[in-house]
């Protein structure tokens, strides 16, 4: 085995993204395994897309190795990739993280596995996916006090023009030994640094009550010059600060405060005239306080609102949608209260 090791270099077996072969005890018989990825270098060489791989793990049984485990790339994979051999779990045997990839045109996803000996076999024992984060980051963190890893993987953005401004989440695994599986147990999303996204975040915490965190966050939309306003610019910047005053008035109509909510209005209509990019906005919440004054039930005024950004799209609608990896925008999503 060490012979072969050694020679896989002049054999062109190489994997700049992972091992290629590697000795260690898998199943705890006190006795070193062999793990070996191959790949046909002669489609590889050819630029053939994508090409043929294996994954080989044999276990040492005294004077013998028997093959145990073997797995081909799926068909549309770059290869399947030995990443690393570590105990992640704490019980001092190592398992393997294996890891394969998918290219589109812009951008790379990628399916991550941990196989681990279990009785007399290799199982997977991450649960859920990873195939959904673009662009994705692995990272190793911990250990923690039972000696397990934390597995967190970012996927730090789609890499389209047309998908707009990315913001990274990163998905963490805990190993859960009662259930023999690393689970997700929180995705966390990274701190907004793109004006949109800080709307999404002031939206969300509207939809959820959270009354003084999203009128903080629509502040912060109107006010803070820090943030990104790509791909629109200062254009961008007046569209969603209308849109936030707008959002700020139905706070406050939720609230009871009619006088805020009054307040609000008259800045919206002072800052943002005709003519202002964000003069859709305007009319529209002109309208919603208008329904309210006739009627003073916020599910009825929401039902003017839902109207007239479906008659006015491209005043309404269009300036909040900002590309396909994005939050994108209904008529529902503009003043969400039916209750």
């Amino acid at each position: 085995v060490s012979g072969l090791v050694e020679a896989m270099p002049y054999l062109d077996q190489h994997d700049p993204d992972g091992l290629v072969a590697v000795t260690a005890d898998l199943d705890g018989d006190g006795y070193e395994d062999f793990v070996l990825s191959l790949i046909d270098q002669s489609a590889e060489e050819a630029g053939e897309t994508p090409t043929e791989s294996v994954l080989l793990i044999y276990s040492c049984d005294e004077d013998d190795y028997r093959l145990v485990h073997a797995v081909n790339a799926v068909p549309d994979a770059d290869r399947i990739h030995l990443s690393q051999i570590l105990d992640l779990t704490g019980d001092g045997l190592s398992e393997l993280l294996v890891m394969q990839e998918f290219c589109g045109a812009h951008t790379c996803f990628q399916t991550w596995e941990v196989w681990q000996w279990q009785t007399n076999k290799f199982v997977n024992i991450l649960e859920g996916r990873s195939d959904d984060l673009p662009s994705p980051i692995l990272e190793i963190l911990g250990p923690k006090d039972d000696g397990s890893m934390i597995i967190g993987i970012t996927g730090s953005g789609i890499l389209s023009a047309g998908a707009g401004p990315s913001r990274p989440t990163t998905r963490l695994w805990h190993w859960v030994e009662s259930e023999s599986l690393f689970v997700v147990t929180e995705e966390i999303l990274s701190t907004p640094k793109f004006r949109i996204h800080v709307l999404h975040d002031a939206d969300q915490a509207a939809l959820e009550g959270d009354f003084d965190t999203a009128l903080s966050g629509y502040l912060r939309v109107i006010e803070d010059p820090a943030l990104d306003d790509y791909p629109y610019g200062d254009e961008g910047h007046k569209q969603l600060s209308g849109y936030a005053l707008f959002r700020t008035m139905l706070l406050w109509i939720q609230r009871g405060d009619l006088e805020q909510a009054a307040t609000t209005i008259s800045f919206l209509q002072e800052a943002h005239p005709s003519g202002h990019p964000s003069e859709g906005f305007r009319a529209l919440a002109e309208e919603v306080w208008q329904a309210y004054q006739t009627q003073p039930d916020l599910m009825y005024a929401c039902q003017w609102a839902k109207a007239y950004a479906v008659d006015e799209r491209e005043k309404i609608l269009d300036p909040l949608n900002y590309g396909y990896a994005n939050k994108i925008y209904t008529a529902a999503d503009i003043c969400p209260y039916v209750e």
